[in-house]
């Protein structure tokens, strides 16, 4: 049976926050707060179809590419650009503890850049999540799609060199130091919640939360 639980002193922030999700979901400020709260304690138990519900309506992947279009093109200085690893995404599209700091880095800087790489390492991710049982093959080949199309024109090959450079000074596969070299490139943050690439480059990759 249902429990009523009534929360009190939540701070603005929260409460601002929960009131936005609610109306871009078109719910009830009860229904998005049981919905935020099953995404952190019971994600196992989230419906694929909401997952794939939420990806859609929360990330709107294209206004946010029209956006970040937008700031390439005017003159004054727009968000910064932000080289995400492939976690990060999948954080973006599949609700769970570090959702709400993807998205918030979204909402924030959409001007996301990633190695080419990232295709593969997210497609990992996805076919994972089809052998758990927690997204069917169209609803994975679905969120492959609008993650594509938001970093779309933001792919990058990688120098070799500079590659295997960060991989001899480091313990870190060429795979993840193909991001730092991205964002050495670019002059960007590396946003990652990998300790290792946090420990090896600090003055590159950034926590989620704090980028």
């Amino acid at each position: 049976m249902p429990t009523t639980l009534t929360l009190k002193n939540i701070p603005d922030e929260v409460y601002e926050r929960l009131k936005g999700a609610a109306a871009m979901h078109r719910r009830s400020l009860n229904s998005e707060a049981i919905v935020c709260l099953e995404t952190v304690l019971t994600p196992g138990r989230i419906a694929p179809g909401e997952r794939l519900a939420r990806a859609r309506a929360t990330h709107r992947v294209e206004a946010w590419r029209i956006r970040r279009e937008s700031h390439r093109c005017a003159e004054t200085p727009g968000p910064r650009v932000i080289v995400v690893d492939s976690n990060v995404l999948a954080y973006l599209y599949l609700p769970g503890e570090f959702t709400p700091a993807a998205e918030r880095l979204l909402e924030t800087d959409p001007d996301w850049h990633a190695p080419v790489l990232w295709r593969s390492e997210f497609r990992n991710i996805l076919a994972g999540c089809m052998r758990r049982g927690t997204l069917t093959f169209e609803q994975a080949a679905t969120i492959q799609h609008e993650a594509e199309s938001l970093l779309d024109g933001a792919e990058h090959e990688t120098d070799s060199r500079q590659v295997l450079e960060l991989v001899r000074d480091s313990d870190c596969s060429a795979y993840d130091c193909e991001f730092v070299a991205l964002a050495k490139t670019l002059g960007a943050s590396l946003a990652t919640m990998d300790n290792k690439l946090l420990k090896a480059f600090p003055q590159i990759a950034r926590p989620l939360a704090s980028v």
